[in-house]
């Protein structure tokens, strides 16, 4: 059984990592250890979504989509997934990532379309986004390409159990249903503030070693129950 994120990488995303070329597999995993917070591994879908971003073959905001209809699956999430997780958050006035133009971002690289027009058809209707805002949603979202397919676990790799490992006592661990964990993050915040550290390094505008050292800095704000906000 795996013990790291390297063992994990090596045993169970080899063949989403092998057409990388080493460099960008070093990125991979790189990114991945530092966003690793303790708890259940990232999964596959998870890895296969930031190589995706990485590599360009979806867009910045289509992943972060992405991680919202992650969120917007969890238990304690407003109905309606990722969508309505966002749509409720804009209704109560808490604000996805700082400002209204991310929110609209958000909703706007949104995969589930059939779910998205009618959800945002019903926030024009009762006031909550204006008819220009939600014809460039679903302008915009309607013009994407659709998220590749997960690629499944190689039928000769037999699956780690649920939740594996354990989740790490301090730190949190956010599942979904169907085996999606959003690394073992103690909170949305603490992984948006940690995907920002991430990304910064990935671009090469920070360097690695400080990137560490705010990732560490983060844990602990977050095991103190006070947000960092070196990542900004």
């Amino acid at each position: 059984m795996p013990r790291t994120i390297a063992e994990y990488a090596d045993a169970y995303l080899a063949d989403l990592l092998d057409p990388l070329t080493a460099d960008m597999r070093h990125v991979i995993v790189q990114s991945l250890t530092m966003g690793y917070l303790g708890g259940p591994f990232p999964d596959r879908e998870m890895v296969q979504r930031l190589i995706e971003v990485q590599t360009g073959r979806i867009t910045p905001a289509q992943y972060d989509s992405w991680v919202m209809e992650s969120v917007g699956r969890l238990p304690t999430a407003e109905p309606g997934g990722g969508i309505g997780h966002i749509l409720g958050r804009l209704e109560n006035g808490y604000e996805v990532g700082g400002t209204r133009e991310k929110m609209l971002e958000l909703l706007s690289a949104m995969d589930d379309t059939t779910s998205l027009v009618p959800a945002i058809t019903d926030a024009a209707n009762r006031g909550l986004l204006s008819r220009a805002e939600a014809d460039a949603v679903l302008s915009a979202a309607l013009s994407l390409p659709v998220l590749p397919p997960v690629v499944p676990l190689p039928d000769d790799i037999e699956p780690l159990p649920d939740n594996y490992p354990p989740p790490t006592p301090g730190y949190g661990c956010v599942s979904i249903p169907a085996g999606t964990v959003i690394h073992g993050f103690a909170t949305l915040d603490a992984y948006q503030a940690s995907r920002e550290i991430i990304h910064r390094v990935s671009a090469g505008e920070l360097d690695p070693a400080e990137g560490e050292q705010m990732l560490e800095a983060l844990k602990s704000d977050y095991i103190a129950g006070e947000p960092s906000t070196d990542a900004g």
